[in-house]
């Protein structure tokens, strides 16, 4: 019986051990802390808004009235936001993103938006994400 003690406190001090050399793996991060931030909201000021949503056919990218599927997302977005900055240069876009979508589904609006400005031939476009829903910070 002994043995078998001695064996349980054995593999508890390593369980110990190990959980602690995990946590020396993952070191913390020191962000960078916003030293100004500000809301400037002009009246009347135009933007163009590209919104990236969950629909039940799967997630819809849309840009004013125009929806796009994530497959051809790209380039919807890319024609669109063209059209708009040859007509309005230096107008600011807005990604409008739900907070559970990964990444992935977010990317192709992004994409869009590069397009966009290299056929618009914009030298620098304003971007300014935000994400929407439960766990969007505000």
């Amino acid at each position: 019986m002994t043995p078998m003690v001695d064996m349980a406190f054995l593999l508890i001090v390593f369980f110990v051990l190990v959980a602690r050399m995990g946590s020396d793996e993952a070191p913390t991060l020191a962000l960078p802390k916003t030293v100004r931030s500000s809301i400037h909201e002009v009246p009347g000021a135009s933007r163009i808004a590209v919104n990236v949503m969950r629909a039940p056919t799967g997630t819809v990218v849309a840009v004013g009235t125009r929806r796009f599927t994530l497959a051809d997302a790209a380039e919807g977005v890319a024609s669109a936001v063209a059209a708009r900055l040859a007509r309005e240069s230096g107008v600011p876009v807005d990604i409008r993103a739900e907070a559970s979508l990964s990444f992935a589904e977010v990317e192709p609006a992004l994409k869009g938006i590069a397009h966009a400005a290299q056929r618009a031939g914009a030298g620098t476009v304003t971007v300014r994400v935000c994400a929407v829903g439960e766990g969007a910070g505000g």
